[in-house]
């Protein structure tokens, strides 16, 4: 019997060890006075989203897209349906991994071919963390195109970020922004 309750207490001691743990790495939350002189939008769940007055203002990156052209190669368009991700992140979803076996298998049976990924995010956070959120799922695209059988000197990468997402979206109406846009190259 004191077996039992030495470790049925030591089970309970363990057990608010941890909650206690888990407490302490929550975010404290955001002191109101980091809302002044920003905008805020309600949307139409009750929900709202207090965000920067410059949002929006965003300028286009130079790079080398121009006029339907990467670098030299004719880009053909709308031939594989986008690679869409959850929001903040860049694994990409079981439910995306058919597209990317189709397009691998497309560009094994077309060597001719190279491919642009675009990584896209939607206008949540700061133009820097998109970009790098964008990098990070072109290249999570690419890498998985590469486990596929695809060579590294065939896939291109590029991020545009926020820089064409559609501004005051809900998070879930945004969701069309967070991908990957699969382009051809020729």
């Amino acid at each position: 019997m004191l077996r039992i309750n030495s470790t049925l207490f030591l089970c309970l001691i363990l057990s608010f060890a941890f909650s206690a743990c888990s407490t302490l790495d929550q975010q404290k939350p955001t002191p109101a006075s980091a809302y002044e002189g920003m905008r805020k939008t309600i949307f139409e769940d009750g929900s709202f989203l207090n965000y920067d007055s410059d949002v929006g203002n965003l300028e286009a990156r130079e790079g080398n897209l121009s006029d339907g052209y990467y670098e030299g190669k004719k880009m053909l368009l709308d031939v594989f349906d986008p690679i869409f991700f959850n929001f903040d992140s860049m694994a990409i979803d079981p439910s995306q991994r058919a597209k990317m076996a189709k397009v691998a298998k497309y560009l094994q049976e077309n060597l001719e071919l190279d491919i642009l990924i675009k990584g896209r995010c939607d206008w949540y956070g700061t133009e820097e963390y998109n970009l790098v959120l964008g990098d990070l799922r072109a290249n999570s695209v690419a890498l998985y195109l590469g486990d596929l059988g695809i060579g590294v000197e065939r896939i291109n990468t590029v991020s545009l970020g926020s820089l064409e997402s559609n501004i005051g979206l809900s998070k879930s109406a945004a969701s069309k922004d967070r991908r990957a846009d699969l382009i051809l190259l020729k």
